[in-house]
């Protein structure tokens, strides 16, 4: 009367069953500890600066954003996840008569990516486009990469790049007293 039967034709008593769950939370318990899954080792890193950035018409090519880069150790190899969050400000040209229709910037376009140890990764990219008719614009940018990391030091840099003619530079401005704030991080 005291048997538990799982599958197939294997009986168990009551208290062999226990001595078993016993061992599998025993065993469990020593593979969190040798880390098998994925303890938390307080590993989390960021940078939110409070400083302007701002990318000029008369800026070429792929170019840090100012004050965004990340240096960290890792003491064995792990899966990292980075991501990135942008609020930027396009200053379009000012137009006599205006731009009602917001063509004037139509191939006007930002793009942020992230670069991990001098390499540039495509699939972190993300891009904005300030298609509107007023001179100043808001757009964000969010973009996500997940590597496989070895041991060692490591460094991540946000890059934007511009494309067009139409606006004269594109901002980061956190503060909230310019009534445009923003932020990167």
């Amino acid at each position: 009367e005291d048997q538990f039967e799982p599958l197939g034709s294997c009986s168990l008593h009551v208290d062999q069953m226990w001595g078993l769950v016993c061992r599998l939370l025993f065993l469990a318990g020593l593979l969190v500890d040798c880390g098998v899954f994925g303890q938390d080792n307080g590993m989390l890193w960021s940078v939110q600066p409070t400083s302007n950035a701002r990318l000029l018409g008369s800026v070429k090519g792929w170019v840090d954003v100012a004050d965004t880069s990340l240096t960290f150790e890792l003491d064995r190899n792990y899966i990292v996840r980075v991501s990135y969050t942008a609020t930027v400000l396009a200053e379009k040209l000012y137009l006599p008569g205006g731009d009602f229709a917001g063509q004037s910037a139509e191939s006007d376009f930002l793009g942020m990516r992230l670069l991990v140890d001098g390499t540039p990764y495509r699939q972190s990219g993300s891009h904005t486009n300030p298609f509107s008719s007023l001179e100043q614009n808001r757009g964000s940018l969010v973009g996500h990469l997940v590597l496989d990391l070895s041991a060692g030091s490591h460094t991540v840099v946000l890059q934007w790049h511009r494309w067009g003619t139409q606006v004269r530079s594109w901002n980061i401005f956190p503060r909230l007293d310019n009534t445009y704030g923003g932020s990167r991080s």
